[in-house]
């Protein structure tokens, strides 16, 4: 009787795990995604509406993306991803994606500016930037 609990219990909680991360993913889908090509642009974005912004970055190198300018109309959520592009073969050096996720938190103009430098190099200047302007309504 306790293992037939048990292994209820189990299927339960794997079930809730897939449906939940699967709705996660579908979410990251669905959400408007900023990338390369909009570098000086401007976004329009509803007050609560979650975007991402995915750049491409080779992590190898120790470059990589930071924010330098966020404006007080977004919020960013936790820390950027890096997504691996599939590959048939291992490259050293290979292109990846840096993906940050803000959330528009309330009405207003502003800009966000990334730099893509080597964060230990302070003085140099950034191999890139990106800025995307922001509007939200």
């Amino acid at each position: 009787m306790l293992q037939k609990l048990q292994l209820l219990l189990f299927t339960a909680l794997l079930t809730t795990t897939f449906v939940l991360c699967a709705g996660c993913e579908k979410n990251k889908a669905d959400m408007k995604t900023i990338a390369d090509a909009d570098n000086g642009t401007t976004v329009s974005l509803a007050k609560g509406e979650s975007f991402r912004i995915r750049l491409k970055s080779q992590m190898s190198t120790g470059f990589s993306w930071q924010v330098t300018k966020s404006p007080q109309i977004v919020s960013l959520q936790g820390k950027p991803e890096v997504e691996v592009e599939k590959r048939a073969e291992k490259i050293v050096g290979g292109v990846d994606h840096q993906v940050f996720t803000f959330t528009a938190a309330k009405e207003g103009d502003g800009a966000i500016d990334l730099a893509y430098a080597r964060p230990w190099e302070k003085k140099a200047k950034p191999a890139r930037t990106f800025s995307v302007k922001i509007s939200i309504k």
